[in-house]
């Protein structure tokens, strides 16, 4: 009988934890994901102190397109990427800090983030720009991966 409490206590305090652990303050996830500022070399312990290692666990999302944009009127390159966020990180106003490298060696946070449903678009100011150059990759850095895309002779990004 004695086992059998053990065993129940045991199970409610794992209920317990798994409910804490679940339920996320959103005005919080925000605030944090604003002013996180992981560095390239950390990224994962990064994210995971400065955002909470359940979030980061919880997030799913596939990058959906990267385009690039020029502007010589204001001589920016900017680099828009495209993510479709899964599960609870897409039905919330925070986004995940994805970093971005280009094949000049800039490391950058975007600039800005939209949401549109459950995507996401991070928008990414290429620094220097005052002569324009396009870099001929760019490695973006998410929770779930590190991936490169190499600009083509037909000026589209593929992995």
């Amino acid at each position: 009988m004695a086992g059998l409490f053990a065993i129940l206590a045991i199970c409610i305090c794992i209920t317990y934890y798994y409910v804490q652990e679940t339920q996320w303050d959103t005005e919080e996830l925000l605030m944090r994901c604003s002013v996180s500022r992981p560095t390239w070399e950390n990224y994962h312990e990064d994210i995971k102190a400065q955002i909470g290692s359940a979030q980061v666990a919880a997030w799913r999302g596939n990058i959906t397109g990267i385009s690039l944009y020029t502007s010589e009127d204001t001589s920016t390159v900017e680099v828009q990427v495209s993510v479709a966020v899964e599960g609870k990180w897409g039905s919330i106003e925070a986004a995940m800090p994805l970093l971005l490298r280009e094949s000049y060696g800039h490391e950058l946070l975007p600039q800005s983030i939209t949401r549109d449903n459950d995507k996401r678009i991070y928008c990414y100011i290429l620094p220097d720009s005052s002569t324009i150059s396009i870099p001929t990759w760019v490695e973006l850095y998410t929770p779930a991966e590190n991936r490169r895309f190499s600009l083509s002779s037909e000026g589209k990004w593929t992995p």
